[in-house]
């Protein structure tokens, strides 16, 4: 189908491929270079609904029509469950995603055309749905006029390392109906080849603040530059903090826990990859709080519910005890 966008195709196999077992990505610490070189052949998952047939050419031409500047796409959390209840791609991190995506991308004839800028692929949406993560029919468009009456859930969280299945899993403890609720996610919302995706990004503002539901999940985001700056969207009394969690992320806990015994998480000491990203955040938080020390008061009201829990229980002695011999010094016991 013609999508308004001459170097987009349709990207759908032949029937009668067959393609391998599922392999893993390349290590999310290459370059956008190296991690698109011989991509595998990764078997797709299997679809939310099994009797779900090729997207037609109306569904496609929905998704990929899409106007940056004017909307967005909400996915099922339906959808999103099967995905991070997916043996493969529930272990994966977003920034595994990308490349993975990325691979595909390059393997039907895209190319980055220089860093940050992709010409002559197939949409992401495309595919994400020859794949197997997701349906055309997961998807729905959303004009951002819309979003003051539409209900969703928008996540922060950290792109590098946390996998999605634990995270999913971390926020059905809290909320198990959250598969009814359609979600913003900017790693399968926001078409990540597109050249025009800047339009929406300068608008996520937006898209955090309407948010009806607005989960942070972990400590650990109060720690990264940019989920700070979603964090500043919303007021401290209408963000829910995701702290119970199995696996990797339980210990990355645990680690930001003991690193904040005596610090408070503030904009200074976050970190960033692009230094220069830290004025363009500031920029950001300074439309909704006053001053700098006005937003670094308001993120410390939401990790003290939890880590003022967790200083009490040191201070009162028995968690641990530290001592000092010559060959290892501070070891915890």
């Amino acid at each position: 189908p013609a999508l308004g966008r001459p170097s987009r195709h349709d990207m759908r196999e032949p029937a009668t491929d067959q393609p391998a077992a599922p392999a893993d990505v390349e290590n999310n610490n290459q370059s956008p270079q190296h991690a698109v070189q011989q991509p595998p052949v990764v078997a797709p998952m299997a679809p939310s609904n099994s009797a779900a047939v090729a997207p037609n050419a109306a569904d496609m031409s929905m998704l990929e029509e899409i106007d940056p500047k004017q909307e967005i796409l909400l996915l099922k959390g339906s959808a999103l469950e099967n995905f991070a209840r997916n043996s493969v791609y529930g272990k994966k991190t977003s920034h595994e995603i990308l490349a993975r995506l990325k691979q595909e991308y390059v393997r039907h004839g895209g190319r980055e055309n220089e860093p940050g800028s992709w010409v002559g692929g197939p949409s992401q949406v495309n595919i994400m749905i020859h794949l197997g993560m997701f349906e055309a029919t997961d998807f729905t468009r959303v004009r951002f006029d819309d979003l003051p009456h539409k209900q969703y859930v928008v996540w922060t969280y950290c792109w590098a390392d946390s996998p999605w299945g634990e995270m999913w899993a971390g926020v059905k403890q809290m909320d198990p109906n959250t598969h009814e609720d359609w979600y913003w996610f900017d790693i399968f919302c926001l078409d990540q080849f597109d050249s025009r995706k800047m339009e929406t990004i300068k608008r996520s503002n937006e898209i955090y603040e309407n948010a009806n539901k607005y989960r942070v999940i972990g400590l650990a985001c109060f720690d990264r530059l940019w989920c700070l700056a979603e964090a500043g969207c919303k007021q401290h009394d209408q963000i829910t903090l995701v702290t119970k969690f199995e696996g990797f992320l339980q210990r990355r806990e645990r680690a930001y826990k003991l690193a904040k015994v005596k610090t408070d998480p503030t904009f200074e000491e976050s970190r960033c990859t692009v230094d220069s990203d830290r004025e363009t955040v500031r920029t950001r938080i300074l439309q909704k709080f006053e001053t700098i020390s006005s937003f670094n008061t308001d993120i410390k009201s939401v990790a003290d519910k939890v880590l003022d829990g967790f200083r009490r229980t040191l201070a009162w002695g028995g968690f641990f005890t530290f001592e000092e011999k010559q060959d290892e010094r501070d070891k915890c016991t």
